[in-house]
């Protein structure tokens, strides 16, 4: 008589929920209509566009859930970037009938390439908890220490050394309209009239050493999404400074060094700074820039300096969402940290004893001080906060984390 086959390993509740969870959020950000009817097979182009850089690290993202939760059925690394392939054409067949969305080849490659790289984070993890593999470890602990380095670097201000024109109110799609006027631009005292800017030099290096910009404009009727009140950009179109208005909000973006690696520009925004001003009022606003390209600007003698970027902002220069209340930016803050945090903190809970728990806090103070380093901000309530929840993960007992990791 033939044994019978083992029984089918069964999907925990929580895992079938979260399963759920995600196929229905990549439905949402993939299959939503957006705009009018352009549906076309863009290029299989890896990093092409202004954030293809962007584009790759998110899609990555997204579909790595899909590699952890087939790595927890055993599926090899072959078959999972063979399924993935399968489910990224169909997503991106199904976006040829989709108003506004834009088939890809290179999604498809790059989906597939988010879940081979969850079945590899997945295994990795698995060994360090169940073979005490001290080089995954090791990496576990280096991840956030890099991640937030890297973050503070591309923050820093980057200019480039080609021609600068200026814009005054310029009419753009991505910009709402605006009834205002600017009447007077200058940067480092150098007037900035329309148009190609013959003293680009001198502009160049007035921006590099902070401005300050110095901007004339009659009030306008406050918009519902973002208006360029002032831009500076390069002959090859490449934004290097931007004052605008969101509603009531000021808003400044200046050129960082993420842009040069086609990522996402997170903006320096001051709620209400506009506020007590009508429409029609003449407004003297000034701006100036620290080494880090943090702004501080000045209007009817009161003066508000943007504050440092936070040590989980990373996320900003994947997908910038400058719409988002503070609150919910400093809470994208706090969970991008502790995201950054978790693998560590379970590789930390299956080793007890002193060795581990200095390990841990090792990690923790040596990301807090190479983020003060590199232009970040102390950690604030949120991240205090997502800090205690790494903790309570390490100080989880071993065999539960086992459990639920493999």
């Amino acid at each position: 008589m033939r044994d019978s086959a083992p029984p089918a390993r069964r999907i925990p509740a929580w895992e079938l929920a979260a399963g759920i969870a995600w196929v229905a959020l990549v439905g949402v950000l993939t299959l939503t209509p957006v705009g009018g009817w352009s549906p076309r097979m863009s290029s299989g182009c890896l990093l092409c566009g202004e954030l293809g850089g962007a584009d790759l690290i998110r899609n990555i993202l997204m579909f790595m859930p899909a590699g952890l939760f087939l790595a927890r059925r055993r599926v090899s690394v072959t078959v999972a970037v063979g399924l993935g392939l399968l489910l990224s054409a169909g997503l991106e067949s199904a976006q040829l009938v989709v108003p506004g969305r834009h088939a890809a080849m290179r999604d498809v490659l790059v989906n597939a390439m988010g879940v081979g790289t969850g079945v590899v984070f997945y295994r990795a993890l698995a060994a360090g908890l169940l073979n005490a593999n001290r080089a995954v470890l090791a990496a576990a602990a280096l991840l956030p220490i890099v991640a937030v380095a890297l973050t503070g670097w591309l923050l820093q201000p980057l200019q480039t050394d080609d021609v600068y024109y200026a814009q005054w109110v310029p009419r753009r799609p991505y910009y709402a309209r605006w009834d205002g006027a600017l009447l007077d631009a200058a940067v480092g005292g150098t007037r900035t009239p329309i148009g190609r800017l013959r003293n680009t030099d001198e502009i160049r290096a007035s921006l590099r050493a902070g401005g300050p910009v110095a901007l004339t404009f009659r009030a306008g009727t406050p918009t519902n999404s973002l208006t360029a009140i002032y831009v500076v950009m390069d002959g090859v179109q490449r934004e290097i400074l931007m004052v605008g208005a969101d509603g009531h909000d000021l808003v400044v973006r200046s050129r960082i060094r993420a842009v040069a690696w086609r990522l996402d520009q997170p903006d320096q925004r001051f709620p209400d700074f506009l506020a007590r001003h009508l429409p029609s009022d003449t407004i003297r606003l000034a701006a100036r820039f620290d080494a880090l390209g943090r702004a501080c600007v000045s209007l009817s003698g009161e003066e508000r300096c943007a504050p440092r970027a936070a040590l989980g902002s990373a996320w900003g220069i994947v997908l910038w969402k400058g719409e988002l209340a503070p609150g919910l930016r400093r809470a994208m803050d706090a969970l991008a940290l502790a995201l950054l945090l978790i693998p560590l903190s379970l590789l930390t809970a299956t080793r007890r004893g002193w060795p581990a728990a200095l390990a841990w806090s090792g990690t923790v103070v040596a990301l807090v001080l190479v983020g003060r380093a590199v232009g970040l901000a102390w950690p604030g309530v949120p991240e205090l906060v997502a800090l205690l929840g790494t903790v309570a993960l390490a100080a989880a007992p071993p065999t539960l984390v086992r459990r639920i990791v493999t």
